[in-house]
């Protein structure tokens, strides 16, 4: 195989491999939990409800491999800290970065009564 060959083989398995990136109970409690925190940043209570709760079964199956609930809240708000860095922006910045996240399409669906991730 000459060095072509092997860089693209390593890119496609680079590509498959982030490609179920994202599909893992703590990856999907994160999203609802990022959608719901937006929704309540927002004033909008009810949407954060809504998005937790139907995080509810990913967030049963960490606990059922034995994930520790405090320690997992814990570390979705570091997360949420990390990826959203609310602090570093003026109000209109912050609003402007809250209003992207609960507008998109993966919140709204989060929102929605028997909604949820795929």
């Amino acid at each position: 195989m000459n060095g072509s060959s092997t860089k693209w083989i390593v890119m496609a398995t680079c590509l498959l491999v982030l490609a179920g990136c994202g599909s893992t109970p703590e990856d999907k409690l994160y999203e609802a939990f990022k959608c719901g925190k937006a929704a309540t940043l927002l004033e909008q209570e009810k949407d954060g409800a809504m998005a937790l709760k139907n995080a509810t079964p990913y967030m049963q199956q960490m606990e059922a491999d034995g994930g520790n609930p405090s320690r997992v809240a814990m570390e979705m708000n570091q997360r949420f800290q990390d990826d959203v860095p609310l602090y570093r922006l003026t109000v209109s910045g912050q609003m402007a970065m809250l209003s992207k996240i609960y507008q998109s399409s993966q919140c709204q669906a989060l929102y929605k009564p028997a909604g949820g991730l795929p």
